[in-house]
């Protein structure tokens, strides 16, 4: 899947790059406690994430390409910085 995010106001565009259709499970544990008893519960949650594949793209506040990242079924294999010429 594709995404794009661009800023409210000026439109620049923030990043793009691709999710894998697969997503990642992950649990996390949280500890709660309660504010008139004080006592302490543990909570599980379960969260979704996708996983970053392919080119990533990030632009600057004026949406000037900034940076390049490339992904491997989530795991960063590759980052540059794009310098002032490109």
């Amino acid at each position: 899947m594709y995404i794009e995010r661009y800023k409210m106001k000026s439109k620049a565009i923030v990043f793009s790059g691709n999710y894998q259709d697969a997503i990642k499970e992950d649990t996390v544990n949280l500890w709660a406690t309660d504010p008139v008893t004080l006592n302490r519960r543990l909570i599980k949650n379960r969260e979704f994430k996708p996983i970053k594949t392919g080119t990533w793209k990030y632009y600057d506040n004026q949406g000037k390409l900034m940076k390049i990242d490339e992904y491997d079924q989530g795991k960063l294999v590759s980052s540059s910085f794009v310098s002032e010429g490109n």
